[in-house]
């Protein structure tokens, strides 16, 4: 009858043991995850256009600045250039805003590293609007060094303020 005690104890004594080791492998992993995840940099902007952008077909395909940060918390964005600069891999949320005026019409296309991602139109009927906005929300995995900006494609005039350009990683 001891015996029996004895091993009972002993698998009780192991069976604990094997638990405690899991848990503790599960917390160690679940501090690392937190861990990267808090030294993971905030990177966020906002940008609008201080003026007016009266536009012609020769500024087809040139870079729409939005040279009015609101936010630039990272440094990502540069607003002499209008590009912004991933700066580590990640998910990433782009929207952009385009305000135009009666009579007007305003299409843009989100670039990455040269290439189209997506287009936005504004137009405002000059008989029943006196302005249109338009505005659309991207996502996008991106590597470190990737580079994101809005070109200007077609249209005539871009209102100030109201038109913005903002992104942030995920």
């Amino acid at each position: 009858m001891c015996s029996s005690y004895l091993d009972t104890v002993d698998f009780r004594g192991r069976y604990l043991f094997v638990i405690c080791l899991i848990s503790l492998v599960v917390n160690y992993i679940i501090i690392i995850i937190l861990t990267d995840k808090l030294q993971s940099p905030v990177v966020t902007f906002t940008a609008t256009t201080s003026r007016n952008i009266w536009t012609t077909y020769w500024d087809r395909l040139r870079v729409v600045i939005f040279d009015y940060v609101i936010t630039n918390v990272g440094g990502a964005y540069n607003s002499t250039s209008g590009i912004f600069t991933a700066p580590g891999s990640g998910n990433y949320c782009f929207s952009w805003t385009t305000l135009t005026l009666n009579g007007y019409s305003f299409e843009s296309k989100l670039y990455r590293n040269g290439f189209e991602v997506y287009p936005l139109y504004s137009h405002a009927n000059a008989k029943q609007d006196d302005l249109d906005s338009s505005s659309n929300l991207v996502s996008l995995s991106l590597s470190k060094g990737d580079r994101i900006w809005i070109v200007y494609i077609s249209g005539g005039f871009l209102d100030t303020g109201a038109s913005s350009f903002s992104g942030w990683k995920l």
